[in-house]
């Protein structure tokens, strides 16, 4: 084996060690905002449905979010990770820029993700103020 040949192998596992490792910080990012949706949301809607609270339009809509993903949560899995991948197979094959656009894709999922926990949480947040409200 010569040096070419051992460099390109390196080169070749740290790619994939790389994008592994990319591919199970989102996973768990990802997983973690189908938990809320799967499991939170609708906890939280019982209760608003309990007190017969009005919703905001924001609280609706991430209900409905909730429903989708309860009932399609593996065609979104699979859909968000095939996207996820091939991006980063595709980054892979750049030959400049590959680092710093790569960097970029892990950051940007990350923050998307973290967008929508927060909107999620927001949307519950508020109705389930109002109804704290209206027990004192």
């Amino acid at each position: 084996m010569d040096d070419n040949t051992g460099n390109t192998t390196n080169t070749a596992t740290r790619t994939v060690y790389w994008t592994a490792g990319i591919v199970f910080v989102h996973a768990l990012a990802f997983f973690g905002l189908l938990l809320t949706l799967v499991m939170a949301v609708p906890a939280f809607m019982a209760v608003f449905t309990d007190f017969d609270v009005e919703l905001p339009a924001m609280t609706l809509w991430t209900i409905s979010i909730s429903h989708l993903v309860v009932s399609y949560w593996y065609l979104l899995a699979c859909l968000f990770f095939s996207v996820d991948i091939g991006v980063l197979v595709g980054l892979g094959r750049m030959r400049a820029g590959r680092k710093t656009a790569t960097i970029a894709w892990f950051v940007a999922v990350l923050i998307a993700i973290a967008f929508f926990e927060i909107f999620t949480a927001v949307s519950l947040y508020l109705p389930m103020e109002r109804t704290i409200e209206t027990l004192h």
